[in-house]
């Protein structure tokens, strides 16, 4: 009988068990990382509209006319808007070049909710909501029926689907971020 030397096609079971360990290893690493930059993200996208708030609060404080911001939860947006004591525009600021933030589009960022108070005259569409500030940097809303400005009984507060959240304060017009 001879025996005879056969090429074989076939992985060791050391191979198999290397391959495993370095794929596992690899993707230990990754997928925190990846979770860590998409949480960065989104928080990106709070500070963002936490910025919006600040730069409505002190043009409303240097124009004298109130200035606010629209968040529409529906595309994810957060828009700055004035008041020229007529109609709500769109304020042009050299700063900026568009007053609109696609905080969905741009930073994976949700708005769930925007709470201002729960008293008579505040706006009916919670997906469209917009927060003015005043000559004096204080927040105020806007009623949808009569176009009246309604002092705020508690802060309003912006919550995102990360657990981030913004608080104004009623009589200071400071703005809070929570992460």
């Amino acid at each position: 009988m001879s025996i005879h030397n056969q090429s074989r096609c076939a992985f060791t079971v050391i191979e198999v068990l290397a391959v495993i360990t370095v794929a596992s290893l690899t993707a230990a690493t990754v997928v925190p990382a990846v979770a860590q930059i998409n949480r960065a993200r989104a928080l990106a996208g709070v500070y963002e509209a936490a910025r919006l708030l600040e730069l409505a609060r002190a043009s409303g404080v240097s124009s004298g006319h109130p200035n606010g911001v629209r968040f529409d939860a529906r595309d994810g947006t957060a828009t700055l808007i004035a008041y020229d004591g007529s109609t709500e525009t769109e304020p042009s600021f050299q700063s900026i070049t568009e007053p609109t933030v696609a905080l969905y589009a741009a930073y994976g960022t949700e708005v769930t909710d925007v709470r201002f108070s729960e008293q008579p005259g505040t706006p009916a569409n919670p997906d469209r909501a917009a927060l003015w500030f005043d000559h004096r940097g204080v927040p105020h809303l806007r009623s949808e029926t009569d176009g009246s400005w309604i002092d705020l009984a508690a802060p309003p507060r912006i919550e995102f689907a990360s657990g981030a959240t913004i608080t104004v304060h009623t009589i200071s017009g400071l703005i809070e971020v929570r992460p």
